[in-house]
Formats: C-alpha cells, structure tokens, sequence
C-alpha cells in the first residue's frame, strides 16, 4: 500500500485562453479514443469565470424506513441532483447566451447584441471544462446534458464586474451519467485541449 503523498494534492485551475465551453445537446466533444482531444468548432468560448471558481455540489435527498418498532432499518435514496455554480465575468454573445438563454440572444446587427428578458426554459446544453491541476496534468470535464437552471442577480456598479453566476444541472445522458470527469495520470507535455 503506497504512503501519503503531498504530490497528490493540488488546486485547479483553468487553461490559458479559454476553460469553458458549451455546444449544443448532442455535440460530442472528442471523436476516438483521446478524451483530451482538441474541441470542435460548434464549442463556444463562455469567456472568464470569476475567481470563485467552479461549484461542483450533488443533493441527496434520502428517506430513512423504520420497523414496527420505529427502529430505522433502511435508507433509502430518494433523489440526487448535480449541479455546477459559476460566475462567467466575460460580456460575449456565448456569455450573453448563457445568461438569458441561446435564444434570447441576437448579435446579427452589425454593432450590438440585441438581448430579450423572457421567462423561457435555458436549452440542453454539452459543457466542457478544461482544467489543469499544479503539476500540468489535464483535467476535463464533460457535462454531456446539462441546462442553466438558475441565473444570480448582476450589480452594476463601477466597482464590480458585470457578471452573472449561473447554476447548471446536470442530467443523466442515455448511458445514466451526469459528469465524466477525464484525469491524467501524469503530466502531458503536449499541450491541453482548448487552449
């Protein structure tokens, strides 16, 4: 059995030049084998996220059955939803979108987005993650059915940045999984995908 390993301890952060991505439901986000291969051109660049990072929380709701007795003698889960919380900071017609939904977005004027408040569901969307752990190792994640669910408030202040936090819930693909997380065992010097 190995010892402990201070090596094995590491922050994350994300990769230079673009960390997260959305593509529309069904866009797979590597062909083959290398889970690490390099995104397509559907993946749209959400811009920074906020230095709070990437909030991965998963709910559990459980209901705990008693004997005659009221002696509890299973538990039993009743529901699990996952989600993930972050702040995009970036004012782009992908972040745009993210906030107030791909269809309430229109940048087909030549100098500005137009953006319409409306109470409509966010789409299914793929997310991509790119991040990189101390020692350079490539760390992806995939969130093959995911869905804004909530949106936070924006202050518009000359003090704050103009950024909004977003919830994703990620739903189960056809294969029963929420969130594929891809780790290298060892760092690569080839590059991270994305960047």
């Amino acid at each position: 059995m190995a010892a402990n390993n201070t090596a094995d301890v590491s922050n994350v952060k994300g990769v230079q030049g673009g960390y997260g991505f959305s593509a529309p439901y069904g866009t797979k986000p590597f062909n083959g084998a290398d889970p690490f291969a390099t995104l397509g051109g559907s993946f749209d660049n959400m811009g920074f996220i906020s230095s709070d990072g990437i909030e991965e929380a998963i709910d559990t709701n459980t209901e705990e059955i008693t004997d005659m007795n009221g002696d509890v003698v299973y538990v039993a889960k009743s529901s699990e939803t996952e989600t993930l919380k972050l702040t995009l900071i970036s004012i782009t017609q992908a972040s745009l979108s993210e906030w107030h939904g791909h269809d309430n977005v229109d940048a087909t004027a030549a100098g500005y987005f137009k953006i319409e408040h409306t109470s409509a569901e966010h789409d299914q969307r793929v997310y991509v993650f790119e991040l990189l752990l101390k020692d350079g190792r490539k760390w992806r994640k995939v969130v093959p059915n995911g869905q804004v669910t909530e949106v936070g408030s924006i202050v518009h202040a000359s003090g704050d940045v103009a950024g909004r936090e977003i919830t994703i819930t990620c739903s189960p693909d056809t294969d029963g999984v929420r969130v594929y997380d891809y780790i290298e065992k060892s760092a690569s010097s080839s590059g991270v995908a994305g960047a």
